[in-house]
């Protein structure tokens, strides 16, 4: 988990930064599934009806967030590929794991 408290995580659906406060390991049941992972409690800045920065706190799974890390080299993989399928080599992006 490369996720920890009191750094930047990115939602990964939308890309939008957050701000973990806490993580939490959940173990438990729900009428659907047995739930078992980890929970992170993230503050959300949104923008008020008057203009102003507002802040939401709201929780998410960790496996929904990614470290600025993460997300990075998915951009530089998404990139590789795209210059790759256009037969683009300029030697710039290169992406070892």
């Amino acid at each position: 988990m490369d996720i920890k408290v009191g750094q930047v995580a990115y939602i990964k659906t939308t890309g939008q930064a957050v701000f973990v406060l806490s993580l939490e390991e959940v173990v438990g049941y729900n009428r659907y599934s047995e739930l078992s992972g980890w929970q992170a409690q993230v503050r959300r800045p949104t923008i008020d009806d008057k203009g102003f920065i507002a802040y939401v706190i709201s929780s998410f799974c960790v496996e929904e967030l990614e470290s600025l890390e993460a997300k990075n080299k998915e951009q530089v993989k998404k990139l590789a590929a795209m210059k790759a399928e256009l037969g683009i080599d300029d030697g710039v992006t290169t992406f070892k794991n």
